[in-house]
């Protein structure tokens, strides 16, 4: 297996890896063991529970993903199945009748209908005051076979999470589908900044630019510009509204930074994963940005497009956004 992600020494010690003998290259997390004689656990899929509360970014939320228990990744505690990489978040204010001496103990309490076991792994993290937190003592702090005593998670459980909860749950897209790939998280850098300050969010060395609409926009985590303000023309369903200020969909003139930056031929923009996105030459409306993000399967290559066939979940973002962008579309070719 070759290494995609390099773990460090907070929570649960995880890494991302590629098995090439795997249908269709899927990507694996990994959750190692501090000791030899147990197995590795292999996340494939992220599932969001259907019993979670929906995103709203002026509530406050407590959520745990879940690893294992007992060493099995798919197992019935109090007669629920779960699997490993299933996440549940709830509001915070729907757990302050249960019994239990911290909001992550009473998540548990409510989802099993019973006291924490010592067995259960997991990772817990939560959404207060409008800021992402992984803090959580009562999951990342215990000391067991696969976690450390560390408060916080690491690295690459940051990214898994983070893009988890950013290309699925906040922009509700898991109440159509609540599984997402390994794959497509780490097929960006998007997610893992939902945990940290906004300070951290922009490139350390990013170049500060004026967008038409005079508000100065800087390079996000994701390589295109962003502005901080309200989108323009339309309303995404897929994000809050803004333009950045890190990651994500912009405005139409940040966008014109992004197509004048890097110089790209007509009709092309960048999805909000910062890949450069072209309309197919066989409809001419399906932007396709040809990267192998896909799960592939016997009707698909794993592609997206680049001509036909399925897109990406950022691609579809863009062609939704088609009419923010529809002058720059028409106007500015830079080849």
């Amino acid at each position: 297996m070759n290494s995609r992600a390099v773990p460090d020494t907070t929570g649960i010690a995880a890494l991302v890896t590629t098995n090439p003998l795997l249908p269709g290259d899927e990507s694996i997390f990994e959750v190692h063991p501090n000791e030899p004689d147990f197995p590795y656990l292999n996340i494939r899929t992220i599932h969001i529970s259907r019993e979670s509360d929906r995103f709203n970014p002026s509530t406050n939320l407590i959520g745990m993903i879940i690893y294992g228990y007992r060493g099995a990744t798919d197992f019935y505690l109090n007669n629920r199945n779960c699997k490993i990489g299933h996440i549940l978040i709830k509001r915070s204010d729907e757990m302050n009748h249960i019994q239990a001496d911290t909001t992550h103990k009473k998540l548990f309490k409510w989802f099993f209908g019973q006291d924490l076991p010592p067995e259960f792994i997991a990772g817990g993290f939560a959404y207060q005051n409008g800021q992402w937190k992984y803090n959580a003592l009562v999951f990342n702090t215990k000391q067991d076979i696969y976690h450390n005593n560390k408060k916080g998670m690491s690295l690459t459980e940051k990214q898994l999470l983070g893009g988890a909860l950013s290309r699925l749950y906040i922009n509700h897209r898991w109440q159509q589908d609540p599984n997402i790939s390994v794959r497509e998280i780490f097929s960006s850098n998007e997610g893992w900044q939902l945990f940290e300050s906004v300070n951290t969010v922009v490139n350390p060395n990013r170049v500060d630019k004026v967008n038409k609409y005079g508000r100065a926009a800087t390079i996000g985590v994701t390589g295109k510009y962003y502005c901080g303000d309200y989108l323009d023309v339309i309303r995404c369903s897929c994000c809050d509204g803004r333009c950045g200020p890190g990651n994500g969909c912009n405005c139409s003139g940040c966008m014109e930074l992004d197509i004048e930056n890097r110089r790209l031929p007509k009709g092309t923009l960048v999805n909000r994963d910062g890949a450069p996105a072209s309309r197919s030459r066989i409809d001419g409306q399906t932007f396709y940005c040809g990267r192998p993000v896909l799960r592939r399967t016997n009707s698909c290559d794993g592609y997206c497009g680049p001509n036909n066939g399925p897109q990406c979940y950022a691609c579809q973002a863009l062609n939704e956004q088609t009419p923010r962008y529809k002058t720059l579309l028409n106007e500015y070719d830079y080849t």
